[in-house]
């Protein structure tokens, strides 16, 4: 039902757009070499521009002229080293680094996450859940399909985006931005298990951050809200849609026993066995997102007296609910 008001609430163009998107996406999963990739990843930047060009806003502009130019510089890094790895034999640590973080900077990560938090906040919440979602999936697939050398670098940069997308969170009242550099954060937990050789882990991850976030962008979309403080926001909301906001943030936070905490599990323990240390400062880092994630579900709550009283569900239907988050994850795994 919730995905039926979504696509009714789109215009024409932009559900061809999606229709494109996906398209182009599958194209640049199945390229077998860097030219094709560059073509379906430049399809899939054009037909995300309708979602951003519904308001003819100075703010909406600049925001199109950055995703732009950010895209465009990626691409360009893409295929120039893209191109020099296929006319030698063996390709360099610094070629392999530059593929790398070009698609890092299409995924929003650091060194180069800056401009994702502005362009999220000048989307709608459609455009937003694309940006957040979708357009990562061609960029964060052929990432953990590559071969790349130095892992102890990769390792600190995907720490310091996890660290970042917490400190950056913290003192943000827009939601938009929250869940932007809460995109950041997880698109480090989610390249921490490749690196140790373990990828299915990180489809596996990934999946489940899609699957979590998705509904919360729905969510806002859905009921019109586009009022960019968060108090104000919350204030007027549905007592259902509270409720179902505060689990899914939490469930974003990785805290048992939602979905959201066994791909974290599942990670910090593989990571362990592999790499300690790099699994305890994870777990440390994390703890800095929890922060951000503990006070939007706080607010949420104290927004309205007795919260879980006053939304009437039935008892077994919320036992149900329960069940089906916690077996969601162990599901997906077998």
């Amino acid at each position: 039902m919730m995905i039926h008001k979504f696509i009714l609430s789109l215009s024409p163009m932009m559900r061809l757009s999606m229709l494109i998107m996906v398209i182009s996406t599958i194209m640049a999963i199945s390229s077998t070499n860097w030219f094709m990739v560059w073509v379906s990843l430049e399809i899939n930047m054009l037909s995300f521009i309708p979602f951003m060009t519904k308001s003819s806003k100075q703010k909406n502009i600049e925001a199109v002229c950055k995703y732009l130019v950010i895209q465009a510089c990626a691409s360009c890094i893409m295929l120039y080293f893209g191109y020099i790895q296929l006319n030698i034999l063996n390709s360099s640590s610094n070629i392999n680094m530059g593929l790398m973080f070009a698609f890092m900077m299409k995924l929003g990560m650091f060194p180069a996450h800056y401009w994702f938090p502005s362009v999220l906040q000048s989307c709608d919440w459609a455009g937003g859940m694309m940006l957040a979602t979708w357009q990562k999936v061609a960029p964060a697939m052929i990432l953990i399909t590559g071969v790349w050398s130095d892992q102890d670098t990769i390792a600190v940069i995907l720490l310091i985006s996890i660290i970042l997308g917490g400190l950056m969170g913290l003192n943000q009242t827009d939601v938009k931005v929250i869940l932007a550099y809460s995109s950041v954060s997880h698109m480090g937990w989610f390249l921490i298990p490749y690196i140790c050789g373990m990828t299915y882990l990180s489809y596996y991850y990934f999946l489940m951050y899609m699957m979590i976030s998705t509904p919360i962008f729905f969510l806002f979309q859905v009921y019109s809200y586009d009022n960019p403080n968060m108090s104000s926001t919350i204030t007027t909301m549905p007592e259902n849609m509270k409720f179902s906001l505060m689990l899914m943030l939490l469930s974003l936070a990785g805290l048992p026993p939602l979905s959201g905490f066994m791909p974290k599990l599942m990670v910090i323990f593989n990571v362990s066995i592999y790499w300690p240390s790099l699994a305890v400062a994870i777990v440390l880092a994390s703890c800095i997102s929890l922060y951000f994630y503990l006070k939007l579900a706080l607010n949420i709550y104290m927004s309205s007296k007795n919260l879980l009283f006053s939304v009437n569900i039935d008892k077994y239907v919320v036992i149900s609910i329960i069940i089906v988050i916690m077996l969601t994850p162990i599901i997906l795994m077998l």
